[in-house]
């Protein structure tokens, strides 16, 4: 209604003062001549959303995709919503691309298109112009894949070819994760696993182990759930009857208060591999207030002990989500936990002997890097774990 009252209803009422002598004779009423010059008004003002609006590759809203030296392909859009989509277009890569990429199939980057300002998509086509290396070989063996988010899948979807240009497009009615796949590759992928896809995966279980300090920093804490999410799909495709757990300390006056967020819908101490959003829920619960003194300190060493009495023993890997490299571990506490990893092995159902537990530190520290040969790295190294700093100078 603000668009409407941007008339001045001065002119109005003098528009409608004038004599009309119609082909009908009839004359226009006050309310009749109102109503023309409002919707004349708001015509001139508004735009016709109804047609597809194209985002070149040379866009602004597609530089980050378009412009990475060696990704294989410029992308371009036609998208059909309700406003403009252009100035309210972000494209990036994909967060699911850790584990998408993981697949040496998929060609290039793995981009992902949303728009802001609560626009509705109706229709969107997305294209990907290759380069002349990989379309060297003809662009039909190519086909465009979409992650369905409320499934947690990854499938192809129709895909076109324009041999002229080189392009491979396809239209959805949504936007989201798109890639673009080497059939060949893929199929040839899928055969060569085919004897081992029949038969269950070896169980495993996974732990994240979370020291207290990261829940006072939102964007932090954010990142780790992101981070969890990520195993999570990783996980899901490599194991079957998967448990997650996830464990944090209180360190209060001396005492450690060892703690396993629970799966309250199933009344468990741990998350199937298919429930990622029970695992949110349970970490959104967290207050910061759970640090109970002025400088609370991570027990590492307390951490891995509880978890390894607590945890049946198809322990897979251990994650440590750090602060920073401030942390109880000494040196008697390392030595011991690495005679526990030397013992930490299980037999495969084919018979080999396989490590039980890997043990990894991931440091989220903005300037602190955990220097080599600490005992961090000591544990990663006997158990074939890895220590991550999100530190921007650090080495991965």
């Amino acid at each position: 209604m603000g668009k409407l009252f941007a008339v001045p209803l001065c002119a109005a009422l003098l528009c409608s003062c004038a004599a009309n002598d119609s082909e009908a004779g009839a004359p226009v009423t006050l309310t009749e001549s109102l109503t023309e010059a409002l919707e004349a008004e708001y015509l001139t003002e508004t735009e016709d959303f109804s047609e597809p609006q194209l985002i070149d590759a040379d866009s602004p809203a597609l530089e980050y995709i378009n412009s990475i030296e060696g990704n294989p392909y410029k992308v371009s859009l036609e998208i059909t919503a309700d406003g403009k989509v252009e100035e309210n277009l972000y494209a990036s890569e994909s967060g699911y691309s850790y584990v998408i990429s993981s697949n040496k199939a998929v060609l290039g980057l793995v981009p992902e298109f949303y728009l802001g300002a609560e626009l509705n998509v109706t229709d969107t086509v997305v294209r990907f112009t290759l380069d002349d290396t990989a379309a060297e070989d003809g662009i039909d063996k190519y086909m465009i894949f979409m992650y369905f988010e409320d499934i947690n899948t990854l499938l192809p979807i129709e895909t076109f070819y324009d041999n002229g240009t080189n392009t491979v497009y396809a239209r959805t009615d949504r936007l989201g994760t798109y890639c673009v796949m080497d059939t060949e590759k893929w199929l040839s992928a899928l055969a060569e696993n085919t004897e081992y896809a029949e038969a269950p995966n070896e169980p495993g279980n996974i732990i994240f182990c979370i020291d207290p300090r990261i829940s006072l920093d939102e964007a932090k804490f954010d990142t780790v759930k992101n981070d969890i999410k990520y195993v999570f799909e990783d996980a899901w495709s490599r194991y079957e009857n998967m448990k997650l757990y996830v464990y944090y300390q209180q360190n209060s006056g001396g005492e450690v208060v060892h703690t396993l967020l629970n799966d309250e819908a199933n009344g468990r101490d741990f998350f199937a591999i298919e429930d990622y959003y029970s695992v949110v829920d349970a970490l959104d619960s967290l207050e910061s207030s759970m640090v109970k003194c002025d400088e609370p300190e991570y027990d590492f060493a307390a951490a891995v002990r509880f978890m390894l009495n607590t945890c049946d023993e198809n322990i897979v890997t251990m994650y440590h989500v750090v602060a920073d490299g401030n942390v109880i571990l000494d040196n008697a506490d390392t030595e011991r936990l690495v005679r526990i990893i030397g013992e930490s092995k299980f037999l495969k159902r084919d018979g080999d002997i396989m490590d039980r537990l890997y043990i990894s530190t991931l440091c989220y520290s903005d300037s602190e890097i955990i220097p080599e040969g600490s005992n961090f790295h000591k544990l990663a190294e006997a158990s074939n774990g890895m220590v991550y700093c999100t530190a921007e100078d650090a080495e991965q």
